[in-house]
């Protein structure tokens, strides 16, 4: 199913037109809930990207990395080890600077290697997109429309003071919420 298929089936189900509005932001709430809740292998981005080959320190915007919300790994290339993360105040432990280490500041990632290198391996996951009509498509509603259309259809009935209606269908989200945590979450 597709972002305008998913609205129409919650829509069919509360029967309120008038909360269609309300209806789209609850069906994109609820795919923002489920993957932010768990790391699913299909929201996993992985690119090469360039350095600077005579420094070993460097700073990368994290605008880079297409609606980055967390790194998975970073790695040099033809190297054994990945950067580990740490703190900003990390970076100087016992006199010594830490190498081989990354850390988040504001809107850039500085990276801090032992050796040089001219390109990283870098995986991290996204924030799903904001759907719309006009761009409708993302993998969570092909694979588990119906999880998405009860939890979206609970907080409708929620907001409109269906209490019962809204646990029915959050009883419905939260079974088809379990399996799809076991099916499709990373693993490894």
């Amino acid at each position: 199913m597709n972002f305008t298929e998913v609205v129409a089936e919650v829509l069919s189900i509360v029967k309120r037109p008038d909360k269609i509005a309300d209806i789209r932001r609850e069906v994109n709430s609820s795919i923002h809930f489920c993957c932010n809740e768990v790391e699913f292998d299909r929201d996993l981005t992985e690119i090469s990207t360039a350095l600077n080959p005579a420094l070993y320190t460097q700073n990368l915007a994290l605008s880079l990395f297409t609606r980055f919300r967390k790194f998975k790994y970073i790695k040099p290339p033809a190297v054994k080890y990945y950067l580990k993360k740490v703190g900003p105040d990390k970076i100087f432990q016992d006199c010594k600077e830490e190498v081989n280490t990354y850390y988040i500041a504001g809107s850039e990632i500085i990276i801090k290697t032992c050796g040089l290198h001219s390109t990283l391996l870098v995986g991290w996951y996204s924030y799903p997109p904001v759907l719309t009509d006009a761009s409708p498509t993302f993998w969570l509603l092909d694979v588990s429309p119906y999880m998405i259309i009860n939890r979206a259809a609970a907080k409708v009935f929620a907001d409109i003071g269906d209490d019962a209606s809204s646990r029915k269908h959050m009883d419905l989200f939260a079974v088809a919420w379990l399996s799809a945590r076991a099916d499709l979450a990373n693993t490894g």
